[in-house]
């Protein structure tokens, strides 16, 4: 019996591609699958892009985690402790800043050699739009 993740990497991620654009806009949400490397689902909410990276994977499929992503380019650099306040007081996505000084956010969510359940997987898009809004509220975006 195959996995929730297995079907979904099989897939190149048309079923979490459908939820993730629930979340926003809706257009614009675009799976991508290659040889050379893992599944990736690019999409968007009402204010940004962001992509969704499936890793760990074998031959696009058996993936054991995903990588949430998201961020902002500014021409002045954030403080560099800007991200910790953020950080502090969330669970589940992180912020921090890149080399530029501009705001990132990501979600890493273990999937584990078994999978997620369907419930718990389900729960992701909405966890990731509330992380998003929260973010762009906190740094003003």
């Amino acid at each position: 019996m195959s996995s929730l993740l297995d079907i979904l990497a099989d897939m190149a991620g048309t079923a979490l591609a459908l939820s993730l654009s629930a979340i926003g806009a809706g257009d614009g949400t675009e799976t991508e699958s290659a040889a050379v490397r893992d599944p990736m689902i690019r999409s968007m909410t009402s204010r940004c892009h962001f992509v969704v990276y499936f890793c760990g994977c074998t031959g696009n499929a058996g993936c054991n985690a995903l990588q949430f992503a998201v961020g902002h380019d500014f021409e002045a650099p954030f403080a560099e402790g800007a991200p910790n306040g953020w950080n502090q007081e969330r669970r589940f996505a992180f912020a921090y800043l890149d080399e530029q000084g501009d705001p990132r956010l990501k979600m890493d969510v273990l999937l584990g050699a078994g999978g997620m359940g369907a419930e718990d997987f389900g729960e992701l898009p909405e966890i990731w739009r509330v992380s998003i809004a929260e973010f762009e509220t906190y740094f003003e975006l």
